[in-house]
C-alpha cells in the first residue's frame, strides 16, 4: 500500500493505492495523484502551474484519463 496526501489550499486530501507489490502500489498512487490534479478545480481554472504554464504536471494517468493531458504530459504518455 502507498499512502499519499495532496495539500490543496482549502483542504488536505489523503488517500492511498494498493497493489500486488510496492512498485505497483507506487505506480497506482502516482496515477491517482495525476487524476486528482487533472480533475481539480485548480487545474480547470488554470491556477495550477508546475514549472511552465500549460505544460502539464509530470504525473502519469491511467489510459482513460489521457484525453485531459496538456503540454509535455501528452508526449510522455505516448501521444
Amino acid at each position: 500500500m502507498c499512502r499519499y496526501e495532496i495539500d490543496w489550499p482549502e483542504v488536505t486530501r489523503k488517500s492511498f493505492a494498493a497493489g500486488l507489490d510496492t512498485i505497483q502500489a507506487l505506480h497506482l498512487a502516482l496515477q491517482k495523484i495525476g487524476i486528482d490534479i487533472y480533475m481539480s478545480k485548480h487545474h480547470e481554472s488554470g491556477a495550477l502551474i508546475w514549472i511552465d504554464p500549460d505544460d502539464g504536471y509530470g504525473f502519469p494517468v491511467p489510459k482513460n484519463g489521457r484525453d485531459f493531458l496538456i503540454g509535455s504530459d501528452k508526449a510522455f504518455e505516448g501521444r
